[in-house]
């Protein structure tokens, strides 16, 4: 199976933790409890202190996405190197 390094494919990194973030407002006022506390509108700030730190995590899995997939370029680009030379 390929993996698309586009930068659609970063999009999916942060595909679970908004569906986790939703489930857990979704689920937080059913059982009274979130399992972060800046994920709880009750607390200070409300709904747009839960907005910032949402945007803000989303935002670190992103750069964390980015980050990998450079890696792993700056890897692959490193082997073909080496292989062409050896081949020299």
């Amino acid at each position: 199976m390929a993996v698309d390094s586009g930068s659609n494919a970063l999009w999916l990194w942060l595909l679970f933790p908004a569906i986790y973030l939703a489930g857990t407002l979704i689920r937080g006022p059913m059982v009274d409890w979130y399992p972060y506390p800046f994920l709880d509108p009750r607390g200070e700030g409300g709904f747009p202190s839960v907005a910032a730190y949402s945007v803000g995590v989303l935002s670190l899995f992103l750069e964390v996405g980015r980050f990998v997939r450079w890696w792993a370029d700056a890897k692959a680009t490193e082997r073909n190197v080496s292989v062409e030379t050896e081949e020299v």
